[in-house]
């Protein structure tokens, strides 16, 4: 009855931000579509490989656990069938990604205004100027709606939608250059706002933190960073730092402890010899699933090959 009462009334959400107080009326009852658009652009997205991903889902689970939510999550595709019936604990070190999942959860209509504002901005001057927030001493105290619109507003005018910083978290993806580059959805912000207002959670901790707080029959998908197939594709420092292989090692010590607490584990990364090797109890006593996935980074579209990625789980 909760639930239905929260998908048919309006919220009205009172904040107070910069000494300016905003009466923000949030439409829930808007029509979720079956099927979204990312709102975020993500060359790593797992779009191509959903259907795959859900056949393998535990018959019956009771909470929903995702601690690298990355740009477009498996989250977003399982609540909009209905797949998630108990609660959603969403999880990313990022947390200028976090940031913009609750603003899009808490405030879209504020967001929506200065995604039109930015995308009635956008040129090469404007993107280095706010892409050049982050070496601001006052970028903390910024408005968080409006770190959330320069967050999409970056993602979708850069190359690639790469989000990639350097060792003091600044950005530094150059400027993409696309006569219209479509910056935001009204449709997909407000149906996005409605899946993440069903008893879900956002965090930005450590992996292994918001883990502990699962429990057994839940269900955790782990898409870590992946392990690099060479060393010149070692893309995974969007954090500011390198997820190297001690990390692997703690993904795999991490499932291991979700394993014996009865949780189901279904996780996906690069099919590496090392994955295989570390993960080969799990590989043989269930099942593995090898996938050939195209990957949009390289900048020459004959040079985007197809890798392939493996499906491990505990069940």
């Amino acid at each position: 009855m909760e639930l239905i009462l929260n998908n048919i009334l309006s919220r009205i959400f009172l904040i107070l931000r910069n000494n300016e107080k905003e009466v923000i009326y949030i439409k829930t009852n808007k029509k979720v579509k079956n099927e979204f658009s990312p709102f975020l652009k993500w060359a790593w997205g797992k779009r191509q490989i959903l259907n795959e991903l859900e056949k393998h889902l535990p018959k019956e689970f009771n909470n929903y656990f995702e601690p690298f939510l990355w740009w477009w999550s498996f989250y977003f595709n399982l609540k909009s069938k209905n797949l998630i019936i108990w609660n959603s604990y969403l999880n990313d070190y990022n947390t200028e990604l976090i940031n913009t999942y609750q603003i899009i959860q808490n405030n879209p209509n504020r967001l929506l205004k200065y995604l039109e504002e930015y995308k009635q901005k956008n040129s090469s001057e404007f993107f280095y100027e706010i892409r050049d927030w982050d070496r601001k001493n006052w970028f903390k105290y910024k408005s968080k709606i409006k770190r959330a619109a320069r967050f999409i507003y970056l993602n979708k005018t850069c190359f690639n939608g790469i989000w990639r910083v350097n060792s003091k978290w600044q950005n530094n993806v150059p400027y993409w250059k696309n006569a219209n580059p479509s910056i935001y959805s009204e449709e997909n912000i407000f149906s996005c706002n409605d899946i993440l207002n069903k008893n879900t959670f956002l965090y930005s901790w450590d992996f292994k933190e918001i883990l502990k707080k699962a429990k057994k029959w839940d269900f955790i998908f782990l898409d870590p960073p992946y392990d690099p197939i060479s060393e010149t594709a070692n893309f995974t420092s969007y954090n500011g730092f390198t997820f190297c292989r001690k990390m692997q090692e703690d993904v795999y010590k991490t499932f291991k402890k979700l394993d014996k607490k009865g949780c189901y584990i279904m996780m996906t990364n690069n099919s590496t010899k090392f994955i295989q090797d570390r993960f080969k109890d799990y590989i043989s006593k269930y099942w593995e699933n090898i996938i050939p996935v195209k990957r949009y980074i390289n900048c020459q579209w004959d040079k985007r090959n197809s890798v392939e990625e493996i499906i491990i789980k505990n069940y």
